[in-house]
């Protein structure tokens, strides 16, 4: 099989929620259970609908101005995640009488690394890449969480660097995210590679820089532009 890696490749820069790790239990169950804290019952597929759409309604583009040049007021920051969590939790758990407490509950939950799984095939792929000298970064639309997420998995021991979007103060699909990622790794466009789980942020707006992209699909099967494994990756 061909390698999917052009030999210009010196940097793999990963995606991180949905391409290395998932909560370890559904999203909806641990929602219900803030809910229950409070006395609410909401049902499961009720929460779960109304995720996907909060998600949707309160996307990181809502606090970053992507259609107009940025300046100090559209760049993004923890601040501005803590605000767009929140305004999700309230929406996901309505009627809840205390949505700040269950906020806070679902924010502390979310930042311990035991409440995400790794998916499997990231421990031996990126061993391997780094066997064949490839700097592996993560590079992610999270908050500073991620840190302690990442420092308390094992399996995520030889990432090189995290690139977080509130630390860097712009977003993927924002161009200066990109920029931001090449300026501190020291190395050209053409010597990157995206792999992430989003078609947009993961792949559209990074070839748009000139970048390498893939996106994983671990439903889908392998294509040009999509992997189904990591273990493509090799």
């Amino acid at each position: 099989m061909r390698s999917r890696l052009p030999p210009s490749i010196r940097v793999i820069a990963f995606d991180a929620v949905g391409t290395l790790i998932v909560p370890a239990e559904p999203v909806a169950e641990v929602y219900r259970r803030a809910a229950a804290r409070q006395g609410v019952d909401i049902d499961l597929a009720r929460i779960a609908s109304r995720f996907r759409a909060a998600l949707e309604k309160f996307g990181a583009q809502t606090y970053a101005q992507l259609d107009r040049p940025l300046d100090a007021n559209s760049r993004v920051g923890t601040a501005g995640e803590r605000s767009r969590w929140r305004r999700i939790v309230a929406e996901v758990l309505e009627p809840c009488a205390d949505p700040e407490r269950a906020f806070e509950e679902l924010w502390n939950y979310f930042a311990q690394p035991t409440h995400w799984r790794v998916f499997a095939d990231v421990a031996p792929v990126w061993s391997e890449l780094r066997r064949r000298g490839l700097r592996i970064v993560i590079a992610s639309n999270f908050d500073e969480r991620l840190r302690a997420i990442q420092h308390g998995l094992p399996e995520l021991s030889q990432c090189e660097q995290l690139f977080i979007s509130s630390e860097l103060g712009y977003i993927k699909p924002q161009p200066e995210f990109y920029h931001q990622v090449m300026q501190e790794l020291s190395v050209h466009a053409g010597e990157i590679l995206m792999v992430g789980d989003q078609h947009q942020n993961d792949v559209v707006a990074p070839r748009a820089q000139s970048w390498t992209a893939m996106r994983i699909d671990r439903q889908a099967a392998s294509d040009n532009d999509t992997i189904a494994s990591l273990y493509d990756l090799l």
